[in-house]
Order: structure tokens, then C-alpha cells, then sequence
């Protein structure tokens, strides 16, 4: 998931789907420290794209997963976020509910280890307000309201980076899809009680730029990048197949235009 911001915030994202990658693929560890391999694409990624455009005020999010048998690596700048579904049998043991887990933990500026970052760099945190609005780092009178970030070049200066942060995940028997989702999501969910909740049936409909979905299979045989910057696996024929065998979260069929300014994609596990 890449989610553009700043004035050229769609160039930057589209630069970063189509190079990182390629990227990652050629990285020397890639196969035997996944973790290691996608901290430097993001990195490397970043770099390169100072020669592609300005963007010292424009950057997005990233959230990143590679997944090789039943072993997931993800990796993270921003606050978009990646979310495990996870079954449950009903009580009755007549059916399933579907559980939320958190994978990925955004990067607000206010959180205690990268408000001590950005402090320590000599940047200025100001606090999430009563009314919705996010907490933010200031830069030559400019706020933004995540401390990671590919892009924003400016920022770097008052401790904003592109490291990711690397997490890494076994997929259980009752670990189902992959749903990874833009801030927009995330935050539009927020105010309902408890955890945030499992994709519903239309969750993503929202008016906006046209997407796809990707639907993936956990033991497939090669990695693909989709239209949304979501790293997924296997072919669209097995991933359509395996879709038909699973409930629609989103409402939205395998490779189908789903329109959403603010974007969920989901790729299944198993």
C-alpha cells in the first residue's frame, strides 16, 4: 500500500510501485534475510528517488509484505497499516467470525519512540487535537502528520526517515487474508468500540480514484506487484479460483475496479 500525499504525492507513489520491486528482487538477502532486504529497498528506493522529482514536500506511506510458505515479513513507513484476519469458530460451531489483529503499528509523530527521534533531531511534535486533527511535525512551516515516510525529503531534517519498521509474522491454521489499508480506513473506524473491525461487505466503496483488488494464495509460485502497490503472490487464475472459495470481505470479485479514495486491498493466506 503506497498512499501519495503533497503536491505531487501520486508521482511519488507511482514511482515507488514501479521500482521497488525490482528492487527487492535483486537485493543480495532477499531469499535468506527478508527482513534485511526489504529495510534497504525502502531505503535505496528513497534515494532514487531524488533523481526522479522533487519531493521534498511530496512522500507516501508504505507497507510492504513478503510472504514464502507459512513465514510473513512486512514492512512499514507511514500509517497506512497491515491487518490479519483471522476465523473463529461460533460457539455453536455452526459457522465463523472473523477477528481483526493488528500486523503494523503507524507511525504518528506523537508516539514516544519517534516523538524522541524527531525531537532529538530538533524537529517540533504538536498534539493530536480534540477535533480530528492529527498530531504533527513541523518543518519550515510545513506540518506532516506521520514520522516514516518515502519521500518528503524536507522532513529528513527534523528526524522524518524511510526505515521501516520490520515485523514478522507465522501464519496460523485460522489466519485467513491479509488486508492492508490506508490511514482513511483506519481512521474513518477509530471511533467504534474495541479493536478496529474486520472488512465488510461495501467497506471500501467510497467515491474516488478507481483500484483493483488483489487476491492472493500463501503457496504460490512467483511474486507480483498490483495496481494498488500491494505485493501479492500467484497467478490471477489460482488466486481467482481460491477467491471463489472464500467470503467477499469487501464485497469486490478478484481484479475487480473497486473505487476508493481511501483504499483496503485483501490478499488471502490460505
Amino acid at each position: 500500500m503506497f498512499d501519495g500525499h503533497g503536491r505531487i504525492g501520486e508521482t511519488v507513489a507511482q514511482f515507488v510501485i514501479d521500482t521497488l520491486p525490482t528492487v527487492l528482487a535483486a537485493h543480495p538477502l532477499v531469499h535468506s534475510q527478508p527482513g534485511t532486504a526489504l529495510e534497504d529497498a525502502f531505503q535505496s528506493v528513497d534515494k532514487q528517488l531524488a533523481s526522479h522529482c522533487d519531493a521534498g514536500v511530496s512522500g507516501t506511506t508504505a507497507v510492504a509484505a513478503l510472504v514464502r510458505g507459512n513465514r510473513m515479513w512486512l514492512a512499514n513507513a507511514g500509517d497506512s497499516r497491515a491487518i490479519l484476519v483471522r476465523q473463529r469458530q461460533t460457539a455453536g460451531g455452526k459457522g465463523m467470525t472473523y477477528a481483526p489483529v493488528d500486523l503494523t503499528i503507524d507511525h504518528k509523530p506523537d508516539t514516544p519512540d519517534e516523538m524522541r527521534r524527531i525531537t532529538q533531531a530538533g524537529g517540533h511534535v504538536t498534539p493530536a487535537g480534540a477535533n480530528g486533527a492529527p498530531a504533527r511535525v513541523w518543518h519550515k512551516l510545513r506540518g506532516l502528520a506521520m514520522s516514516r515516510s518515502i519521500g518528503d525529503h524536507n522532513a529528513a531534517s527534523v528526524g522524518v526517515i524511510s526505515k521501516p519498521e520490520i515485523t514478522e509474522h507465522e501464519v496460523g491454521d485460522d489466519d485467513v487474508a491479509l488486508v492492508i489499508v490506508s490511514d482513511g480506513v483506519t481512521v474513518q473506524q477509530q471511533g467504534q468500540s474495541g479493536p478496529l473491525a474486520a472488512p465488510q461487505r461495501g467497506s471500501c466503496a467510497s467515491s474516488g480514484r478507481a483500484w483493483r483488488l488483489s487476491w492472493a494464495a500463501r503457496r504460490a509460485p512467483r511474486v507480483r506487484l498490483d495496481h494498488c502497490g500491494i505485493p501479492a503472490t500467484a497467478s490471477a487464475a489460482r488466486a481467482s479460483r481460491l477467491h471463489s472459495r472464500r467470503p467477499d470481505f469487501t464485497g469486490f470479485g478478484p481484479f475487480r475496479s473497486c473505487s476508493a479514495a481511501r483504499l483496503c486491498a485483501t490478499s488471502w493466506l490460505r
